[in-house]
């Protein structure tokens, strides 16, 4: 019986091993440009506007301090619009998200 939940244990060790490996793999391979700032109202639309004409011109291009990213956003895209009020505040999250192209 002992070894029975051994060798339960041992795979599921192993499997646990193999899903953080491919965690890791999967971080190793992403690159993010995170900025926050806390804007004035047309300053805040100015940059929407511009990501929004980014789009149109087929590419996004973002920079924080020395880290840049670029993305290509296909013709068919993921658009996710979060609205949430609470006592303390608003705020509307937009996520805009696609498959990235295979080789």
């Amino acid at each position: 019986m002992k070894d029975k939940k051994k060798l339960k244990l041992e795979a599921k060790m192993a499997r646990k091993a193999t899903k953080q490996a491919r965690k890791e793999e999967r971080r190793a391979n992403s690159h993010s440009v995170i900025t926050r700032q806390y804007l004035d109202l047309p300053t805040t639309i100015e940059l929407l506007e511009k990501t929004v004409e980014d789009l149109k011109a087929g590419a996004i291009s973002l920079e924080q301090g020395t880290e840049s990213l670029h993305l290509t956003p296909p013709n068919h895209v993921r658009l996710k619009v979060t609205g949430k009020s609470t006592p303390k505040k608003e705020s509307v999250s937009l996520s805009v998200s696609w498959p990235t192209a295979t080789s």
